[in-house]
């Protein structure tokens, strides 16, 4: 987010001994950072977090390698942004993949909508060299077997008048090459493989290379896949969090009026309407807040009530201390 490295890259800075926190080299990878008090350097550059927090949708072409730099000098989705602040992408295409790509500099969603746990779906459609076998269809939805696992269903559904040879396939994972490897392990070459959408966001409108920035809404809607609302900051300030609702007789503010909770009838402490002592039942000790008489109690708290008595007048006669 600080335009230095990615955050594998930069591990191996922070071991190299080229960060230092106030002044003082950092050795440890777990080393908090307060950036609103602490000063970051890296090789004696001051490091800042970025201000604005940005969101983009491209419309990827094919022969656009997604990465900042390529060691082949082949062209990179960042040929096309003609934007100053640093962005990265959330997931990959292919080099040969088009469609749907979005960018963004907030670390805390990127990541959220990139874990298999937010099961954030990715739509594409495939052209496959001949038609999708019924079988094989029926294997894609169960999920099928890749080099470092079974894959989670798909939901696959040919295009009518393509004699199924055009699927629109939909997945929430984020493996490399998913759908080419899941395709070409059944037997299948992939012709052309276009993402028509990104947890619900298309590039309707965008045409191959042209990007944009994202609304309002639609920031709103990414967020909310992960369950982040429109108020929860972002990667750079930690998550806050609310007190939960506590039911009438509980401790603790009611989170809506901010007044302590109700406590039923019986239980110690005020009533919220009255602010009078809440009332107690008839057994236990205590006064009473309509008599302010002791509240009465049972035949068997009397009977230990008198034994203690007892007991200590015969400690104090013979002379026993206390």
């Amino acid at each position: 987010m600080s335009g230095i490295a990615s955050r594998r890259a930069a591990e191996e800075v922070v071991l190299a001994g080229e960060v230092r926190i106030n002044g003082k080299v950092v050795e440890s990878l777990g080393t908090q950072v307060d950036p609103e008090h602490d000063t970051v350097t890296v090789r004696g550059k001051r490091v800042a977090v970025a201000e604005h927090v940005i969101y983009i949708i491209m419309n990827k072409p094919k022969d656009y390698i997604t990465t900042a730099k390529d060691e082949k000098d082949r062209r990179t989705v960042y040929d096309l942004l003609s934007i100053r602040e640093r962005v990265f992408p959330i997931g990959r295409l292919d080099r040969n993949t088009t469609g749907v790509l979005l960018f963004t500099n907030d670390g805390f969603l990127a990541t959220k909508l990139m874990h298999p746990s937010s099961e954030v779906k990715k739509e594409y459609h495939v052209s496959i060299d001949h038609s999708l076998d019924e079988a094989h269809r029926d294997k894609l939805c169960k999920g099928i077997y890749l080099e470092e696992g079974k894959t989670s269903p798909a939901e696959i559904v040919p295009i009518p008048g393509t004699k199924s040879k055009e699927i629109v396939v939909t997945i929430h994972e984020g493996r490399n090459r998913q759908v080419r490897r899941m395709f070409e392990a059944l037997g299948y070459e992939i012709v052309h493989l276009n993402r028509i959408s990104y947890g619900g966001l298309t590039a309707a409108g965008l045409a191959k290379g042209k990007w944009r920035f994202l609304t309002n809404q639609e920031i709103r809607s990414l967020k909310s896949l992960v369950g982040q609302s429109e108020g929860t900051p972002s990667a750079s300030r930690a998550k806050t969090s609310r007190p939960a609702k506590r039911p009438g007789g509980q401790f603790g503010n009611d989170v809506k009026t901010g007044k302590p909770g109700k406590r039923p009838n019986g239980q110690f402490g005020k009533d919220t309407k009255t602010g009078r002592p809440g009332k107690r039942t008839g057994k236990p000790t205590g006064k009473d807040v309509k008599t302010g008489r002791p509240g009465k109690r049972d035949e068997n708290t009397k009977h230990t009530v008198e034994t203690k008595a007892r007991t200590m007048r015969h400690r104090r006669s013979a002379g026993i201390g206390h």
